[in-house]
């Protein structure tokens, strides 16, 4: 007797047993998939790692395998953009930055973008376009009827040193070349409420020479 009773009572235990690990890796499967990255984001991830650590050919090739697997990925456009504007190639700089501002669904990608675009076309000599990017990055159009912006804070995500002094930089350098002195003395008080006012061109170009090696 006391054998056929143990048999079924083992079985029992087992099946508990059996029972209980399924529910536990229906559980841990829910944790994987509410964590879960697609392809487009890791590979992106990977090149803004390559980034960060200066490999710039490295991030791009990753930025780029990312557009391959998934051509709408906006991110990875954006850091075409900043890795083919740090190796100098602006043209696709530009071309990407701009795919990236396509829409402004995200506002981070979006200020990136504008961010990094802003330096581009600084380079390229669109200086108009380099004060609208900076804007876009940085500032936010109150007053239409007015042109009256409001700054708001930008820090660049992946890497934390460029921030808005660097791109009113950019913009006080776009309007001295359009010999738009008063907004270049106005963008260069920014980064410094303490100077002294000056409309005269060649003080204007020493100062952003200056805030050029110090920022």
């Amino acid at each position: 007797m006391k054998k056929q009773f143990t048999l079924p009572l083992m079985m029992l235990v087992v099946v508990f047993v059996t029972f209980t690990a399924c529910e536990k890796d229906t559980n841990i499967t829910n944790v994987i998939d509410n964590t879960f990255e697609t392809a487009e984001q890791r590979i992106t991830e990977e090149g803004w790692k390559a980034f960060r650590a200066n490999n710039f050919e490295q991030a791009k090739d990753s930025f780029l395998l990312a557009t391959h697997t998934n051509s709408l990925y906006l991110d990875a456009y954006n850091g075409l953009g900043w890795a083919y504007a740090k190796l100098d190639s602006l043209e696709m700089a530009h071309s990407n930055f701009t795919i990236g501002l396509i829409s402004d669904e995200n506002e981070q990608i979006f200020k990136d973008a504008s961010a990094g675009r802003s330096f581009v076309n600084l380079a390229r000599g669109e200086y108009g376009m380099a004060i609208q990017d900076v804007r876009n990055a940085t500032m936010e159009l109150v007053d239409p009827n007015y042109n009256y912006y409001v700054m708001r804070e930008y820090v660049f995500r992946h890497v934390t040193d460029i921030n808005q002094d660097d791109l009113m930089l950019v913009m006080a350098e776009s309007y001295f070349m359009l010999g738009n002195y008063d907004e270049c003395f106005d963008a260069l008080l920014f980064l410094d409420n303490t100077l002294e006012e000056t409309l005269d061109p060649e003080e204007l170009a020493m100062l952003i020479e200056e805030f050029k090696k110090n920022i």
